[in-house]
Parts: structure tokens; sequence; C-alpha cells
């Protein structure tokens, strides 16, 4: 049962593998007690199932019990319990918990040099993790610092053209978008599209990732019409690999409607985003922060159509979702409140 319940949640069937997982689980615990090593592997599946669905809290709450049983049963250098707690620090930056994710991972990093020295392959994967956590929490000079390590534990240990080493470099490519350093930034995204190409294909979807940060940085460097090809590319590769409904497709449709807005092209700005929306209601939960960006892009679509009534309940529901999610005072929130600002001052609006 437990089998089938993993394949369903490796093939990306969180919504089917949890009912199964949860019959194991059951039938684990019957079997073997509740502390052994078996009913935390299947807890913590459970748990990353609960993150498939988007439901964060209770994914955070089995996979805090699957790091409670796993060192329970296995000790506190146990690898498998750095490996819980990688997945519990993920759910984690979900729920904007950063310090606890930091944590987690940080001992997730002890655990694996514990047991496999300083430059093991896991280590760098809780390195690369940690790192993401320090940018957002605005350690900028730690996280360039450790992002760095991991790419030489991952080059030296799997060689130049592994695809781990492409999330490394995205990843490093953020960090250094965050310090401003973007000419930097770029031939660190170029090659990280180079070694995903190589290592997995041109139509993977990792290469879509890496194109939708390189146009991303683009973007914040004021170059709309340079990212405007990068984000049509990654869309491209999404749509081929995973589908037209897929919520990755719908972050890209989002994405290249934010920066037609930008262009000024409003009609198809607002086609691209009625269509995120669209995929992202049927597939995502309502609290999304991919679903408030296309809600309030989407908004601020229509306020520049001069439509401000129906641009004030996409306004609403999106900084609702971001009021939930970030706290008070992020940029995010900020755009949100002036653009809903804006929209009640307009002349016309309905009440």
């Amino acid at each position: 049962m437990s089998s089938l319940g993993l394949l369903e949640h490796a093939t990306g069937n969180s919504a089917a593998a949890r009912p199964l997982l949860e019959k194991a689980l059951a039938i684990q615990t019957r079997a073997l007690g509740a502390v052994h090593r078996d009913v935390a592997k299947t807890v913590g599946r459970l748990g990353s199932a609960y993150k498939g669905i988007g439901d964060y809290e209770e994914a955070r709450r089995h996979l805090e019990r699957a790091v409670q049983i796993q060192e329970q049963a296995g000790g506190p250098n146990d690898p498998d319990l750095a490996k819980a707690l990688n997945n519990l620090a993920l759910v984690e930056i979900e729920l904007h918990r950063l310090p606890q994710a930091r944590r987690h991972l940080e001992r997730a990093v002890a655990i694996h040099e514990h047991n496999g020295g300083p430059n093991s392959s896991l280590v760098a994967t809780s390195l690369d993790n940690l790192s993401g956590v320090l940018r957002m929490l605005g350690d900028l000079e730690r996280a360039h610092a450790v992002e760095n390590r991991a790419i030489a534990i991952v080059e030296k240990a799997f060689g130049p053209e592994h695809p781990l080493l492409g999330t490394a470099l995205v990843n490093l490519g953020a960090v250094l978008k965050a310090m401003e350093r973007y000419s930097e930034a770029i031939p660190i995204y170029r090659r990280a599209i180079e070694v995903y190409e190589q290592g997995v294909g041109p139509d993977h979807p990792s290469v879509a990732y890496a194109y939708r940060n390189l146009a991303s940085l683009y973007k914040a460097m004021g170059e709309p019409r340079t990212a405007l090809p990068l984000y049509e590319r990654a869309l491209a590769i999404r749509e081929r690999a995973l589908g037209p409904d897929h919520p990755m497709v719908a972050q890209s449709l989002s994405n290249l409607g934010a920066l037609k807005r930008i262009l000024g092209d409003g009609a198809a700005a607002e086609s691209l985003l009625q269509r995120a929306l669209k995929i992202q209601r049927a597939a995502l939960p309502p609290d999304s922060p991919q679903l408030a960006d296309t809600l309030v892009e989407l908004g601020m679509v229509f306020l520049e159509q001069e439509n401000p009534s129906g641009a004030e309940p996409l306004l609403v529901e999106g900084l609702t979702i971001r009021r939930k999610g970030k706290p008070a005072g992020d940029p995010e929130i900020q755009e949100a409140e002036a653009a809903l600002a804006r929209c009640r001052a307009t002349p016309g609006r309905s009440t």
C-alpha cells in the first residue's frame, strides 16, 4: 500500500497518494508500533503529499511528526532524519516561517557532514536550500557563500553537466539578482541553461525554469523587450512538456501577461492573465501566492483600461491572499495596496 502511495506521489498525483498513504500508515503503525523508521518514512511521504495539494499546515504537522519519529528511531545523526528535516524546511518556506526553515536546514547540513564529510552530495542539496532561505531572509553575503560552496561540491561530485549543478547555478543567479549584481547574474543563468540542456534536453521543464529566471532578471534590469522572448521560450517548453493546463504553464502565462502590461499591450496582457487565472482557479489552493500574483496583475490591467469596477474585486482578493502569507510592509503587499487605492480613487467606480 505504501509503495502504491509513493508511486502516485512520485508521478505527481498527490491527491490520489494521500488516502493510500493514510491506509498504509495505519497498517504499519499496528504492525510495527508508532516509533519505527518505516512509520516515519510513511508519515513523511504523507506530509509531502499534503504539500503537493497545497495544504501546507497539514504537511507541516505530518513532517514534524516524521522528524520526531525518525530521531527517536534512528538517533540524532540518522541520514533519514536529515532528509526529513530538509522536507520540513521546504514546507516552512511555503508558510513563510523562514527562521524555522533555516534552523532545520542548518541541522540537516550538520547531519550530512557528520555522516558523509563536508563534500558529500547530500550536503550540497541542503546547502542549496539553505542559501535560498538566507536570500529570502536578506542575509545575502552568507547566501552567496553557501551557494558557491554547494556549486563546488556538486561540480566535484557529478561533473559540469549534471542537472543539480543547473539548479545550484539558478539559485546563485537569484542571490546575485537580489544583490543587484546583474551583470554577474546573466552569465550564471546562461550557464544554467546550457547545463540543463546538456543534462536533460532542451525541452525539459528545468530549462524553462532557467529561462524564466533569466527573463525575470532582465525585467528587473528595466529591459522588458529582452525579457519577452525568454518568457515566451519558457512558456513554450512548459506547454510541450506539461500540457496546457498545468500550474507551471499558468505561472508562465502570468509572467508573460505581466510583461505585456509593462510593454503597453493591455489586450494581450488581459488574454494571457485570464487564461492563467482559469488554470490556477482549477489547480491551485485559494490562498496560493501564484494566484495572488495573477489576480493583482489582472486587476492592474483593468485599472489601466479604466475599468475600476472590474479591477477592484481582483485586487481585493489578491491583496487578501498576500496579507495572509507575507509580513506587513512586504513590497508585494504595498504594490497591491497602492493599486487598490488608485482603483478606489478612480471616478466612475461602481459602488
